[in-house]
């Protein structure tokens, strides 16, 4: 069998997480293909399953990319994780917090709308926030703001309005303190589980910000069973999922879901290469059928 792995150009050769999959899906009989993200559909048919995995640089070009990507899921394409095109936007989490699953709560400001961040902040009772395009990814435009100086981010925020939506959230001290819980699942079962820490000063978790990685081998096993029921909210059965999420008074709150490219730190766990190569080996095979 034969099966792509979208990535982008700098990431022509896989990153060090995808290929940490090659040698068990090799072992399966699977040959891997790299290709970079904006080729055309028709030339994915041919493979067993198409899988997007590190088309990173895509939220520099989001409508492009999101077109490309919706262009494939409406395709003859045998592509994994087909409805993530209606994840790409963050605006999903308002759809999985009306399905039960404890959303971290989010001022959401529309494309076009007035950003008015103090009045905002001050409707909610935060005093620190932190302001993300909804459409984003790796920190990208995202700021940490105080109420007394909200008015400074107005400017900034109308030029993300211009294109899309605005999400605006509370400043919340844990993530500083003990980092996001992040939980792998391959197949909607848990693999493997850790946390992302900020560096010190800073609220930005990705390591291309100078936030590092904690395995948790034996996460608590109330954190796994809620962050299974947010997979659950989508109704949805994925190749495989990442739930970001944050624990605030002892409850899991979801920050997100990534079921479109996430970093899926295979190397947190020694089976779960292996994992992921077994779960894509039974979508191809079943899609072949």
């Amino acid at each position: 069998m034969r099966v792509a792995f979208i990535t982008s150009r700098d990431l022509i050769d896989l990153s060090e997480d995808d290929r940490l999959a090659l040698p068990p899906l090799a072992d399966l009989g699977i040959e891997v293909v790299p290709v970079e993200w904006g080729s055309e559909a028709k030339s994915l048919t041919s493979f067993d399953l198409v899988v997007i995995r590190s088309p990173w640089d895509w939220y520099t070009r989001g409508i492009e990319f999101t077109s490309w990507l919706r262009s494939v899921a409406d395709s003859d394409v045998r592509l994994a994780n087909r409805a993530c095109v209606h994840f790409l936007d963050k605006s999903y989490l308002r759809a999985l917090d009306a399905n039960g699953a404890a959303v971290v709560p989010t001022e959401w400001i529309a494309q076009g709308d007035a950003p008015d961040l103090r009045a905002r902040m001050e409707g909610r009772g935060w005093t620190e926030a932190v302001i993300k395009p909804s459409l984003s990814a790796n920190a990208s435009r995202t700021h940490r703001v105080s109420i007394v100086r909200a008015g400074e981010f107005d400017a900034p925020a109308r030029e993300v309005l211009k294109t899309g939506g605005l999400m605006l959230q509370p400043y919340l001290d844990n993530v500083a303190s003990q980092g996001e819980w992040t939980f792998v699942f391959f197949a909607n079962r848990f693999s493997h589980a850790l946390r992302k820490v900020p560096k010190a000063g800073d609220f930005r978790v990705q390591t291309d910000h100078g936030g590092s990685v904690v395995f948790e081998p034996n996460p608590p096993v109330e954190l796994l069973e809620q962050a299974a029921k947010m997979l659950e909210a989508t109704h949805e059965r994925w190749l495989y999922a990442r739930v970001d999420a944050v624990v605030l008074e002892g409850l899991l709150r979801l920050m997100e879901l990534e079921v479109v490219e996430p970093e899926l730190f295979l190397r947190a766990h020694p089976e779960s290469p292996k994992r992921f190569a077994d779960a894509i080996s039974r979508q191809a095979i079943a899609l072949r059928k």
